[in-house]
């Protein structure tokens, strides 16, 4: 009989599918098709640090793990990402 890690486990699975389903298969943050996907999620719905222990009523996108921990890191602040991006703008040239 599956315990409560295997079925959440098992329902994290399902919502992961779903999503890339949605998404045709391509990550929101620059259309590139996914390959290894995690699920970004509102942390402040149910205070997980893991989407596989998220309640899937917070889920927002499948998308690469690179794009989705560049969230976390810059704390799910639109601000401190464009700052970011303006900062990359002017030392790449």
């Amino acid at each position: 009989m599956p315990n409560a890690h295997d079925e959440r486990q098992r329902q994290y699975v399902v919502r992961r599918a779903f999503l890339v389903l949605l998404q045709n298969g391509r990550c929101p943050c620059g259309d590139d098709l996914l390959g290894d996907v995690h699920i970004d999620h509102d942390h402040s719905c149910c205070d997980v640090d893991r989407a596989d222990r998220a309640c899937g009523k917070c889920d927002r996108a499948a998308m690469h793990p690179g794009c989705n921990s560049t969230i976390s890191r810059v704390q799910e602040n639109p601000r401190r990402l464009m700052a970011l991006a303006r900062y990359l703008d002017r030392v790449a040239a």
